[in-house]
């Protein structure tokens, strides 16, 4: 299938279908109609939202290279329309049940796929830098985070600096419905996604002002899941992280244990740790409780575990001085960005 043009973001009216092959100038002037060819969907208007983000905690991988961060172009949009379609995909699965059929063709018509004939994606995405990525090395990272992921020096860094995430999509070829699952997405993702690998270990946490944070109502009327927050608020997004994973790994081993959920085989874990800043200016950490758990009882206790859960004061003592030291120009772009959310909100 012949690549497409990425029509140009800034403009918002159609371009002049260009002349293709050897035709000459007299034949393309007598053309009538461009509706059936390639150039006309190239030309075609498109519609862009854009959202200013920002890492607010390290990145781990990512790049082309497993387990690396690729660092001329440490944020990927190939990588992000994967998690948008991630998250599409759970929240139709609570739309439309246990429909497989009617998932897939949904998903096919949106996003794209091979099939007979193959159907080019609906929807763009593309991720631009004002400047080069600002990229420091990550230290003292908890090796629970990890999950085991070997790593050297390099392999975790901070990206320093904000960037933008543009999704376009034709209009006139998707309904006001799929428009706003594709937005519906977006939101999810910037509340629970993230870039990167590791993201359910809470590395390459977003933070985009301009969606809104969702609610324990939400997480439980349109994806089936549960929610948890901290009871305790945190100075950084560093330490409401720290706070995070040392809850998981001492209340939530059992929940944690990726094989038997759903058979013998390994499953991605189905807790997804996060943090998230709060109207006062400080940091919390939370954990979504995807609807595949079953291990109900013990994902109870985890979830009551960590709402209560407290770092010991040496615990907190060291990983405030582990954010000073490693994260004080992500915590000035990080006041930048705190002051659109807390205007929007």
């Amino acid at each position: 299938m012949p690549l497409r043009r990425l029509p140009s973001i800034s403009s918002a009216e159609p371009s002049t279908p260009p002349a293709v092959g050897v035709a000459s100038l007299e034949k393309v002037e007598k053309k009538k109609t461009w509706l059936d060819s390639q150039e006309a969907r190239d030309a075609e208007p498109m519609h862009w939202e854009s959202y200013e983000c920002l890492l607010v905690t390290p990145l781990f991988g990512g790049g082309v290279v497993a387990g690396q961060v690729d660092q001329r172009m440490p944020i990927r949009a190939s990588a992000i329309r994967g998690q948008l379609r991630f998250w599409w995909r759970l929240l139709a699965s609570k739309r439309l049940g246990d429909d497989v059929n009617a998932i897939r063709q949904e998903e096919f018509a949106l996003w794209g796929g091979l099939g007979t004939p193959p159907q080019a994606s609906r929807v763009w995405v593309e991720v631009r830098h004002d400047e080069s990525p600002k990229l420091t090395e990550a230290k003292n990272i908890n090796s629970y985070a990890l999950a085991g992921a070997d790593r050297k020096p390099g392999d975790i860094l901070y990206c320093q600096s904000t960037w933008h995430l543009y999704i376009g999509f034709e209009r006139s070829h998707l309904t006001s419905a799929q428009c706003n699952q594709v937005m519906e997405a977006v939101q999810w993702w910037a509340n629970f996604g993230g870039i990167g690998a590791r993201t359910r270990r809470g590395f390459g946490c977003v933070l985009a002002p301009k969606c809104e944070l969702l609610t324990l109502q939400d997480v439980r009327e349109k994806l089936g899941g549960t929610l948890v927050f901290s009871s305790a608020k945190f100075e950084t997004a560093f330490v409401a992280w720290e706070h995070a994973i040392v809850a998981l790994k001492l209340k939530g081993k059992k929940i944690e244990n990726r094989q038997g959920y759903l058979g013998p085989e390994r499953q991605a874990s189905q807790v997804i740790l996060r943090v998230r800043p709060t109207k006062d200016g400080k940091w919390q950490s939370l954990a979504l409780m995807l609807p595949t758990v079953k291990n109900a009882k013990e994902a109870s206790e985890f979830l009551k575990a960590l709402s209560h859960f407290r770092l010991k004061d040496s615990s907190i003592s060291d990983a405030r001085e582990k954010s000073k030291k490693e994260t004080s120009n992500l915590m000035q772009t990080c006041h930048v960005l705190f002051k659109k959310y807390q205007t929007k909100s």
